[in-house]
């Protein structure tokens, strides 16, 4: 039988996102939402040259500025998990259909509803030259029925128009899908597994598996909208029989009145009018579903004003928080380069909507690649000390690697100051490195050593 993992003397399922989300509230306080877990242990657990070298901005270069700010504000204490989650699906439901919205802009709206005017004059126009033409009694009824395929033409129109745009974006959105798997990042997705693998030591799936079960997700998404597809697809062709069957009785309603002598000006003013009536119907189209878009897009703006003014009244607070972290990021930063360095924030208004942009001030010049290590060290120090000043109920510990390029001097710094705060500071570090070190300050804080002969877990 299958060990299941443990935390706290509490069993888990096998389940790996039971796993993660039981680990989220136990160390961070975190619900399943926004910031995940998977974003938060990042700002804990940095091991790759990313991550140590960009203090702020640690995770994937995509990540969005709204992702980072609910990341910081939950850092700093805004603790309605809900309400970043809430902003954070508005935000991605915005930015969806705005896309949508700029696929669908043939010509600017504006010119949209000219056309349509013009579309609409040359329509009422030729209706009146047809009400003045003269017909004898005899071919009123076809004329009459005439009338009614153009109605229905018209309207079957419209129909197979707004079909066309949503086959037309659902093909976007395959296509959009498919180009995702181009950037799988197999790292990442490693990283994941083995976090699994030393969940669950006896984890049957491997890592090619893992790759496998990803990729199955994204296959699973495309196949369900290209079922959607075709049933879309299988609704035009439906519509277009309609259509053609409606034309075909259209031109045996003319060939009708051309047999009885109707005059040829006649059939040109309905060829004429039967082109105006199918651009009017996709012009109107367009115009109904940018309206929708437009709509949509103006609910949820209403709805981010409403979340946004909600996490405004946490400002004054947070300042207050950032104030205090920034005493001791100051201080921090001081003794490891003689710099000062303080976290600062500030309202941004995007075009995807209104956020909380953070970033560091205050730094000189070029910062080089170990520079950027050392002030991603003293950050992550700080927000230690920072949780211990405020008796914050979570993560006590930052694990780093990847420090080769600090010198000798900050990394003793840094130990100095890691010793005097109430946390963990665990790094990965080469013996070289420390061989100047006071050899009882090595001996008493190495918790593991390993060599050639005695790597990790034997392996």
């Amino acid at each position: 039988m299958d060990q299941k993992p443990i935390i706290n003397n509490q069993e888990y399922s096998l389940d790996l996102e039971e796993f993660k989300t039981a680990l989220g509230q136990i160390t961070l306080g975190l619900k399943t939402g926004k910031p995940s877990f998977r974003q938060m242990i990042k700002k804990f657990i940095r091991i790759d040259n990313h991550e140590m070298s960009n203090t702020l901005k640690f995770l994937h270069p995509s990540t969005s500025e709204d992702a980072y700010e609910a990341i910081y504000l939950y850092l700093f204490g805004f603790a309605d998990q809900d309400l970043l989650t809430q902003k954070s699906s508005l935000t991605r439901d915005k930015k969806r259909l705005s896309v949508q919205k700029l696929a669908l802009k043939e010509f600017s709206y504006e010119a949209l509803k000219q056309i349509l005017a013009v579309i609409e004059t040359n329509i009422a126009e030729l209706e009146r030259k047809k009400a003045n033409f003269e017909v004898t009694d005899s071919i009123s009824n076809e004329i009459k029925a005439l009338e009614k395929l153009r109605k229905n033409i018209s309207e079957i129109s419209i129909s197979i128009s707004k079909l066309r745009i949503k086959y037309n974006l659902n093909l976007q959105t395959i296509e959009q899908l498919s180009k995702s798997r181009g950037n799988i990042n197999p790292d990442t997705i490693k990283l994941l597994y083995e976090e699994a693998k030393a969940a669950i030591p006896n984890l049957q799936k491997s890592f090619e598996d893992v790759l496998k079960f990803h990729e199955s997700m994204i296959s699973n998404k495309i196949n369900f909208i290209q079922k959607s597809l075709a049933s879309t697809e299988e609704d035009i062709l439906q519509k277009d029989k309609q259509l053609n069957s409606f034309i075909k009785s259209e031109k045996e309603v003319l060939r009708g009145l051309s047999h009885k002598g109707a005059l040829a000006d006649l059939q040109k003013l309905d060829k004429e009018l039967n082109t105006l009536h199918e651009e009017r119907g996709k012009k109107l189209s367009l115009i109904t579903t940018l309206d929708e878009l437009t709509q949509n897009i103006k609910d949820i703006n209403n709805s981010l004003t409403k979340v946004n003014d909600k996490i405004a009244e946490f400002e004054a607070d947070l300042e207050k928080k950032i104030t205090a972290f920034n005493l001791i990021f100051a201080k921090v930063s001081k003794q490891l380069y003689d710099e000062q360095y303080v976290l600062s924030f500030e309202d941004h208004d995007g075009k995807n909507g209104s956020f909380y942009r953070f970033k560091i001030n205050n730094v000189t010049g070029n910062v080089g690649s170990g520079k950027k290590k050392g002030q991603t060290t003293a950050f992550d120090l700080s927000y230690l000390e920072f949780l211990s000043k405020f008796a914050a109920n979570t993560a006590r510990f930052i694990l780093h690697d990847k420090l080769e390029e600090i010198h000798v001097n900050q990394l003793k710094t840094m130990f100095e100051i890691a010793n005097g705060i109430d946390g963990q500071y665990i790094v990965a570090i080469l013996k070289d490195k420390i061989e100047g070190f006071d050899i009882n300050l090595v001996e008493s804080n190495t918790i593991l050593k390993l060599s050639e002969n005695d790597k990790f877990l034997k392996l």
